[in-house]
């Protein structure tokens, strides 16, 4: 593979860093269990305030306040599962285990990220519960329409993927359920790469390599061109998740000489940003 041909999105990631600037000190010194109790979706603290935030500073090679924010995802995440937050009122128990399966996630990427072995059968149990709650709770779980529910199916099958349980994974692309999209597009990619799996061609590699590409760009939206004209389509896009998700895959199994290698945190990171 001929990396040097691969598009850089260092200067991006660097700019979108800069634009806190010193406030990253600011954010990493606050104490976010403070705001657990008010807030109706705390998931979304330890996902989009320690762990993304911590990203988007790993990214641009702040690996100071990185490490800061997460420790801040591991700590946060103890303290839900301790407290069983994601159960407690009527909008988290709607959310339930979506919601935990967020939590589990931001604490095994924050252990994963400073240095600890990845934890497959973590998230195994995370890919379990994000489709569980896109065939129970979901409002469109008879037949998917939405575009958050699409993603999160599909969150669901990239952690089987990272647990190592190819087979668990096609099953769950099998579901009859129409995806759209970007969303389509993503499941026609594993589908195919895990049927072909370990034999995967020169092209196939290539496609899954500018789906990575496409997916780990900052500025990754959804478009639709036509001879005569350009629109964004509004989808959902939990581009972090999809971006380091993918990194992972990537670095599993057309990476590393064995998917059960150890998943270096470093080569991922530098593959998504650069």
């Amino acid at each position: 593979m001929n990396t040097a041909v691969k598009p850089t999105f260092a200067l991006k990631y660097k700019a979108r860093w800069q634009e806190t600037g010193e406030g990253w000190h600011r954010l990493v010194q606050r104490d976010y269990r403070d705001t657990l109790a008010k807030d109706p979706l705390p998931e979304g603290l330890v996902e989009g305030l320690t762990l993304k935030f911590g990203l988007a500073c790993i990214y641009a090679g702040d690996a100071e306040h990185a490490t800061g924010f997460f420790r801040h995802a591991i700590d946060l995440a103890d303290h839900m599962i301790g407290e069983n937050t994601c159960q407690q009122s009527p909008i988290s128990e709607e959310g339930y285990p979506h919601n935990l399966a967020v939590v589990l996630r931001s604490k095994t990427y924050g252990q994963w990220l400073l240095g600890k072995v990845l934890d497959r059968k973590e998230m195994r149990r995370v890919g379990e519960r994000m489709t569980e709650w896109c065939l129970t709770k979901a409002v469109d779980r008879r037949r998917f329409n939405d575009s958050a529910t699409m993603n999160v199916y599909l969150e669901g099958v990239r952690a089987a993927m990272i647990a190592s349980d190819l087979g668990y994974s096609s099953e769950l692309l099998k579901i009859k359920h129409k995806f759209r999209w970007h969303h389509a597009g993503e499941r026609d990619v594993w589908t195919r790469f895990i049927a072909a799996y370990p034999d995967i061609s020169q092209e196939l590699r290539a496609e899954c390599e500018a789906f990575f590409d496409r997916v780990r760009d900052p500025d990754f939206k959804e478009e639709e061109w036509s001879d005569t004209a350009h629109r964004f389509i509004p989808t959902f896009i939990n581009r972090e998740i999809l971006a380091l998700d993918t990194g992972i895959i990537r670095q599993m199994y057309l990476v590393n000489a064995s998917p059960l290698d150890p998943v270096d945190p470093k080569a991922v990171i530098e593959a998504v940003a650069y």
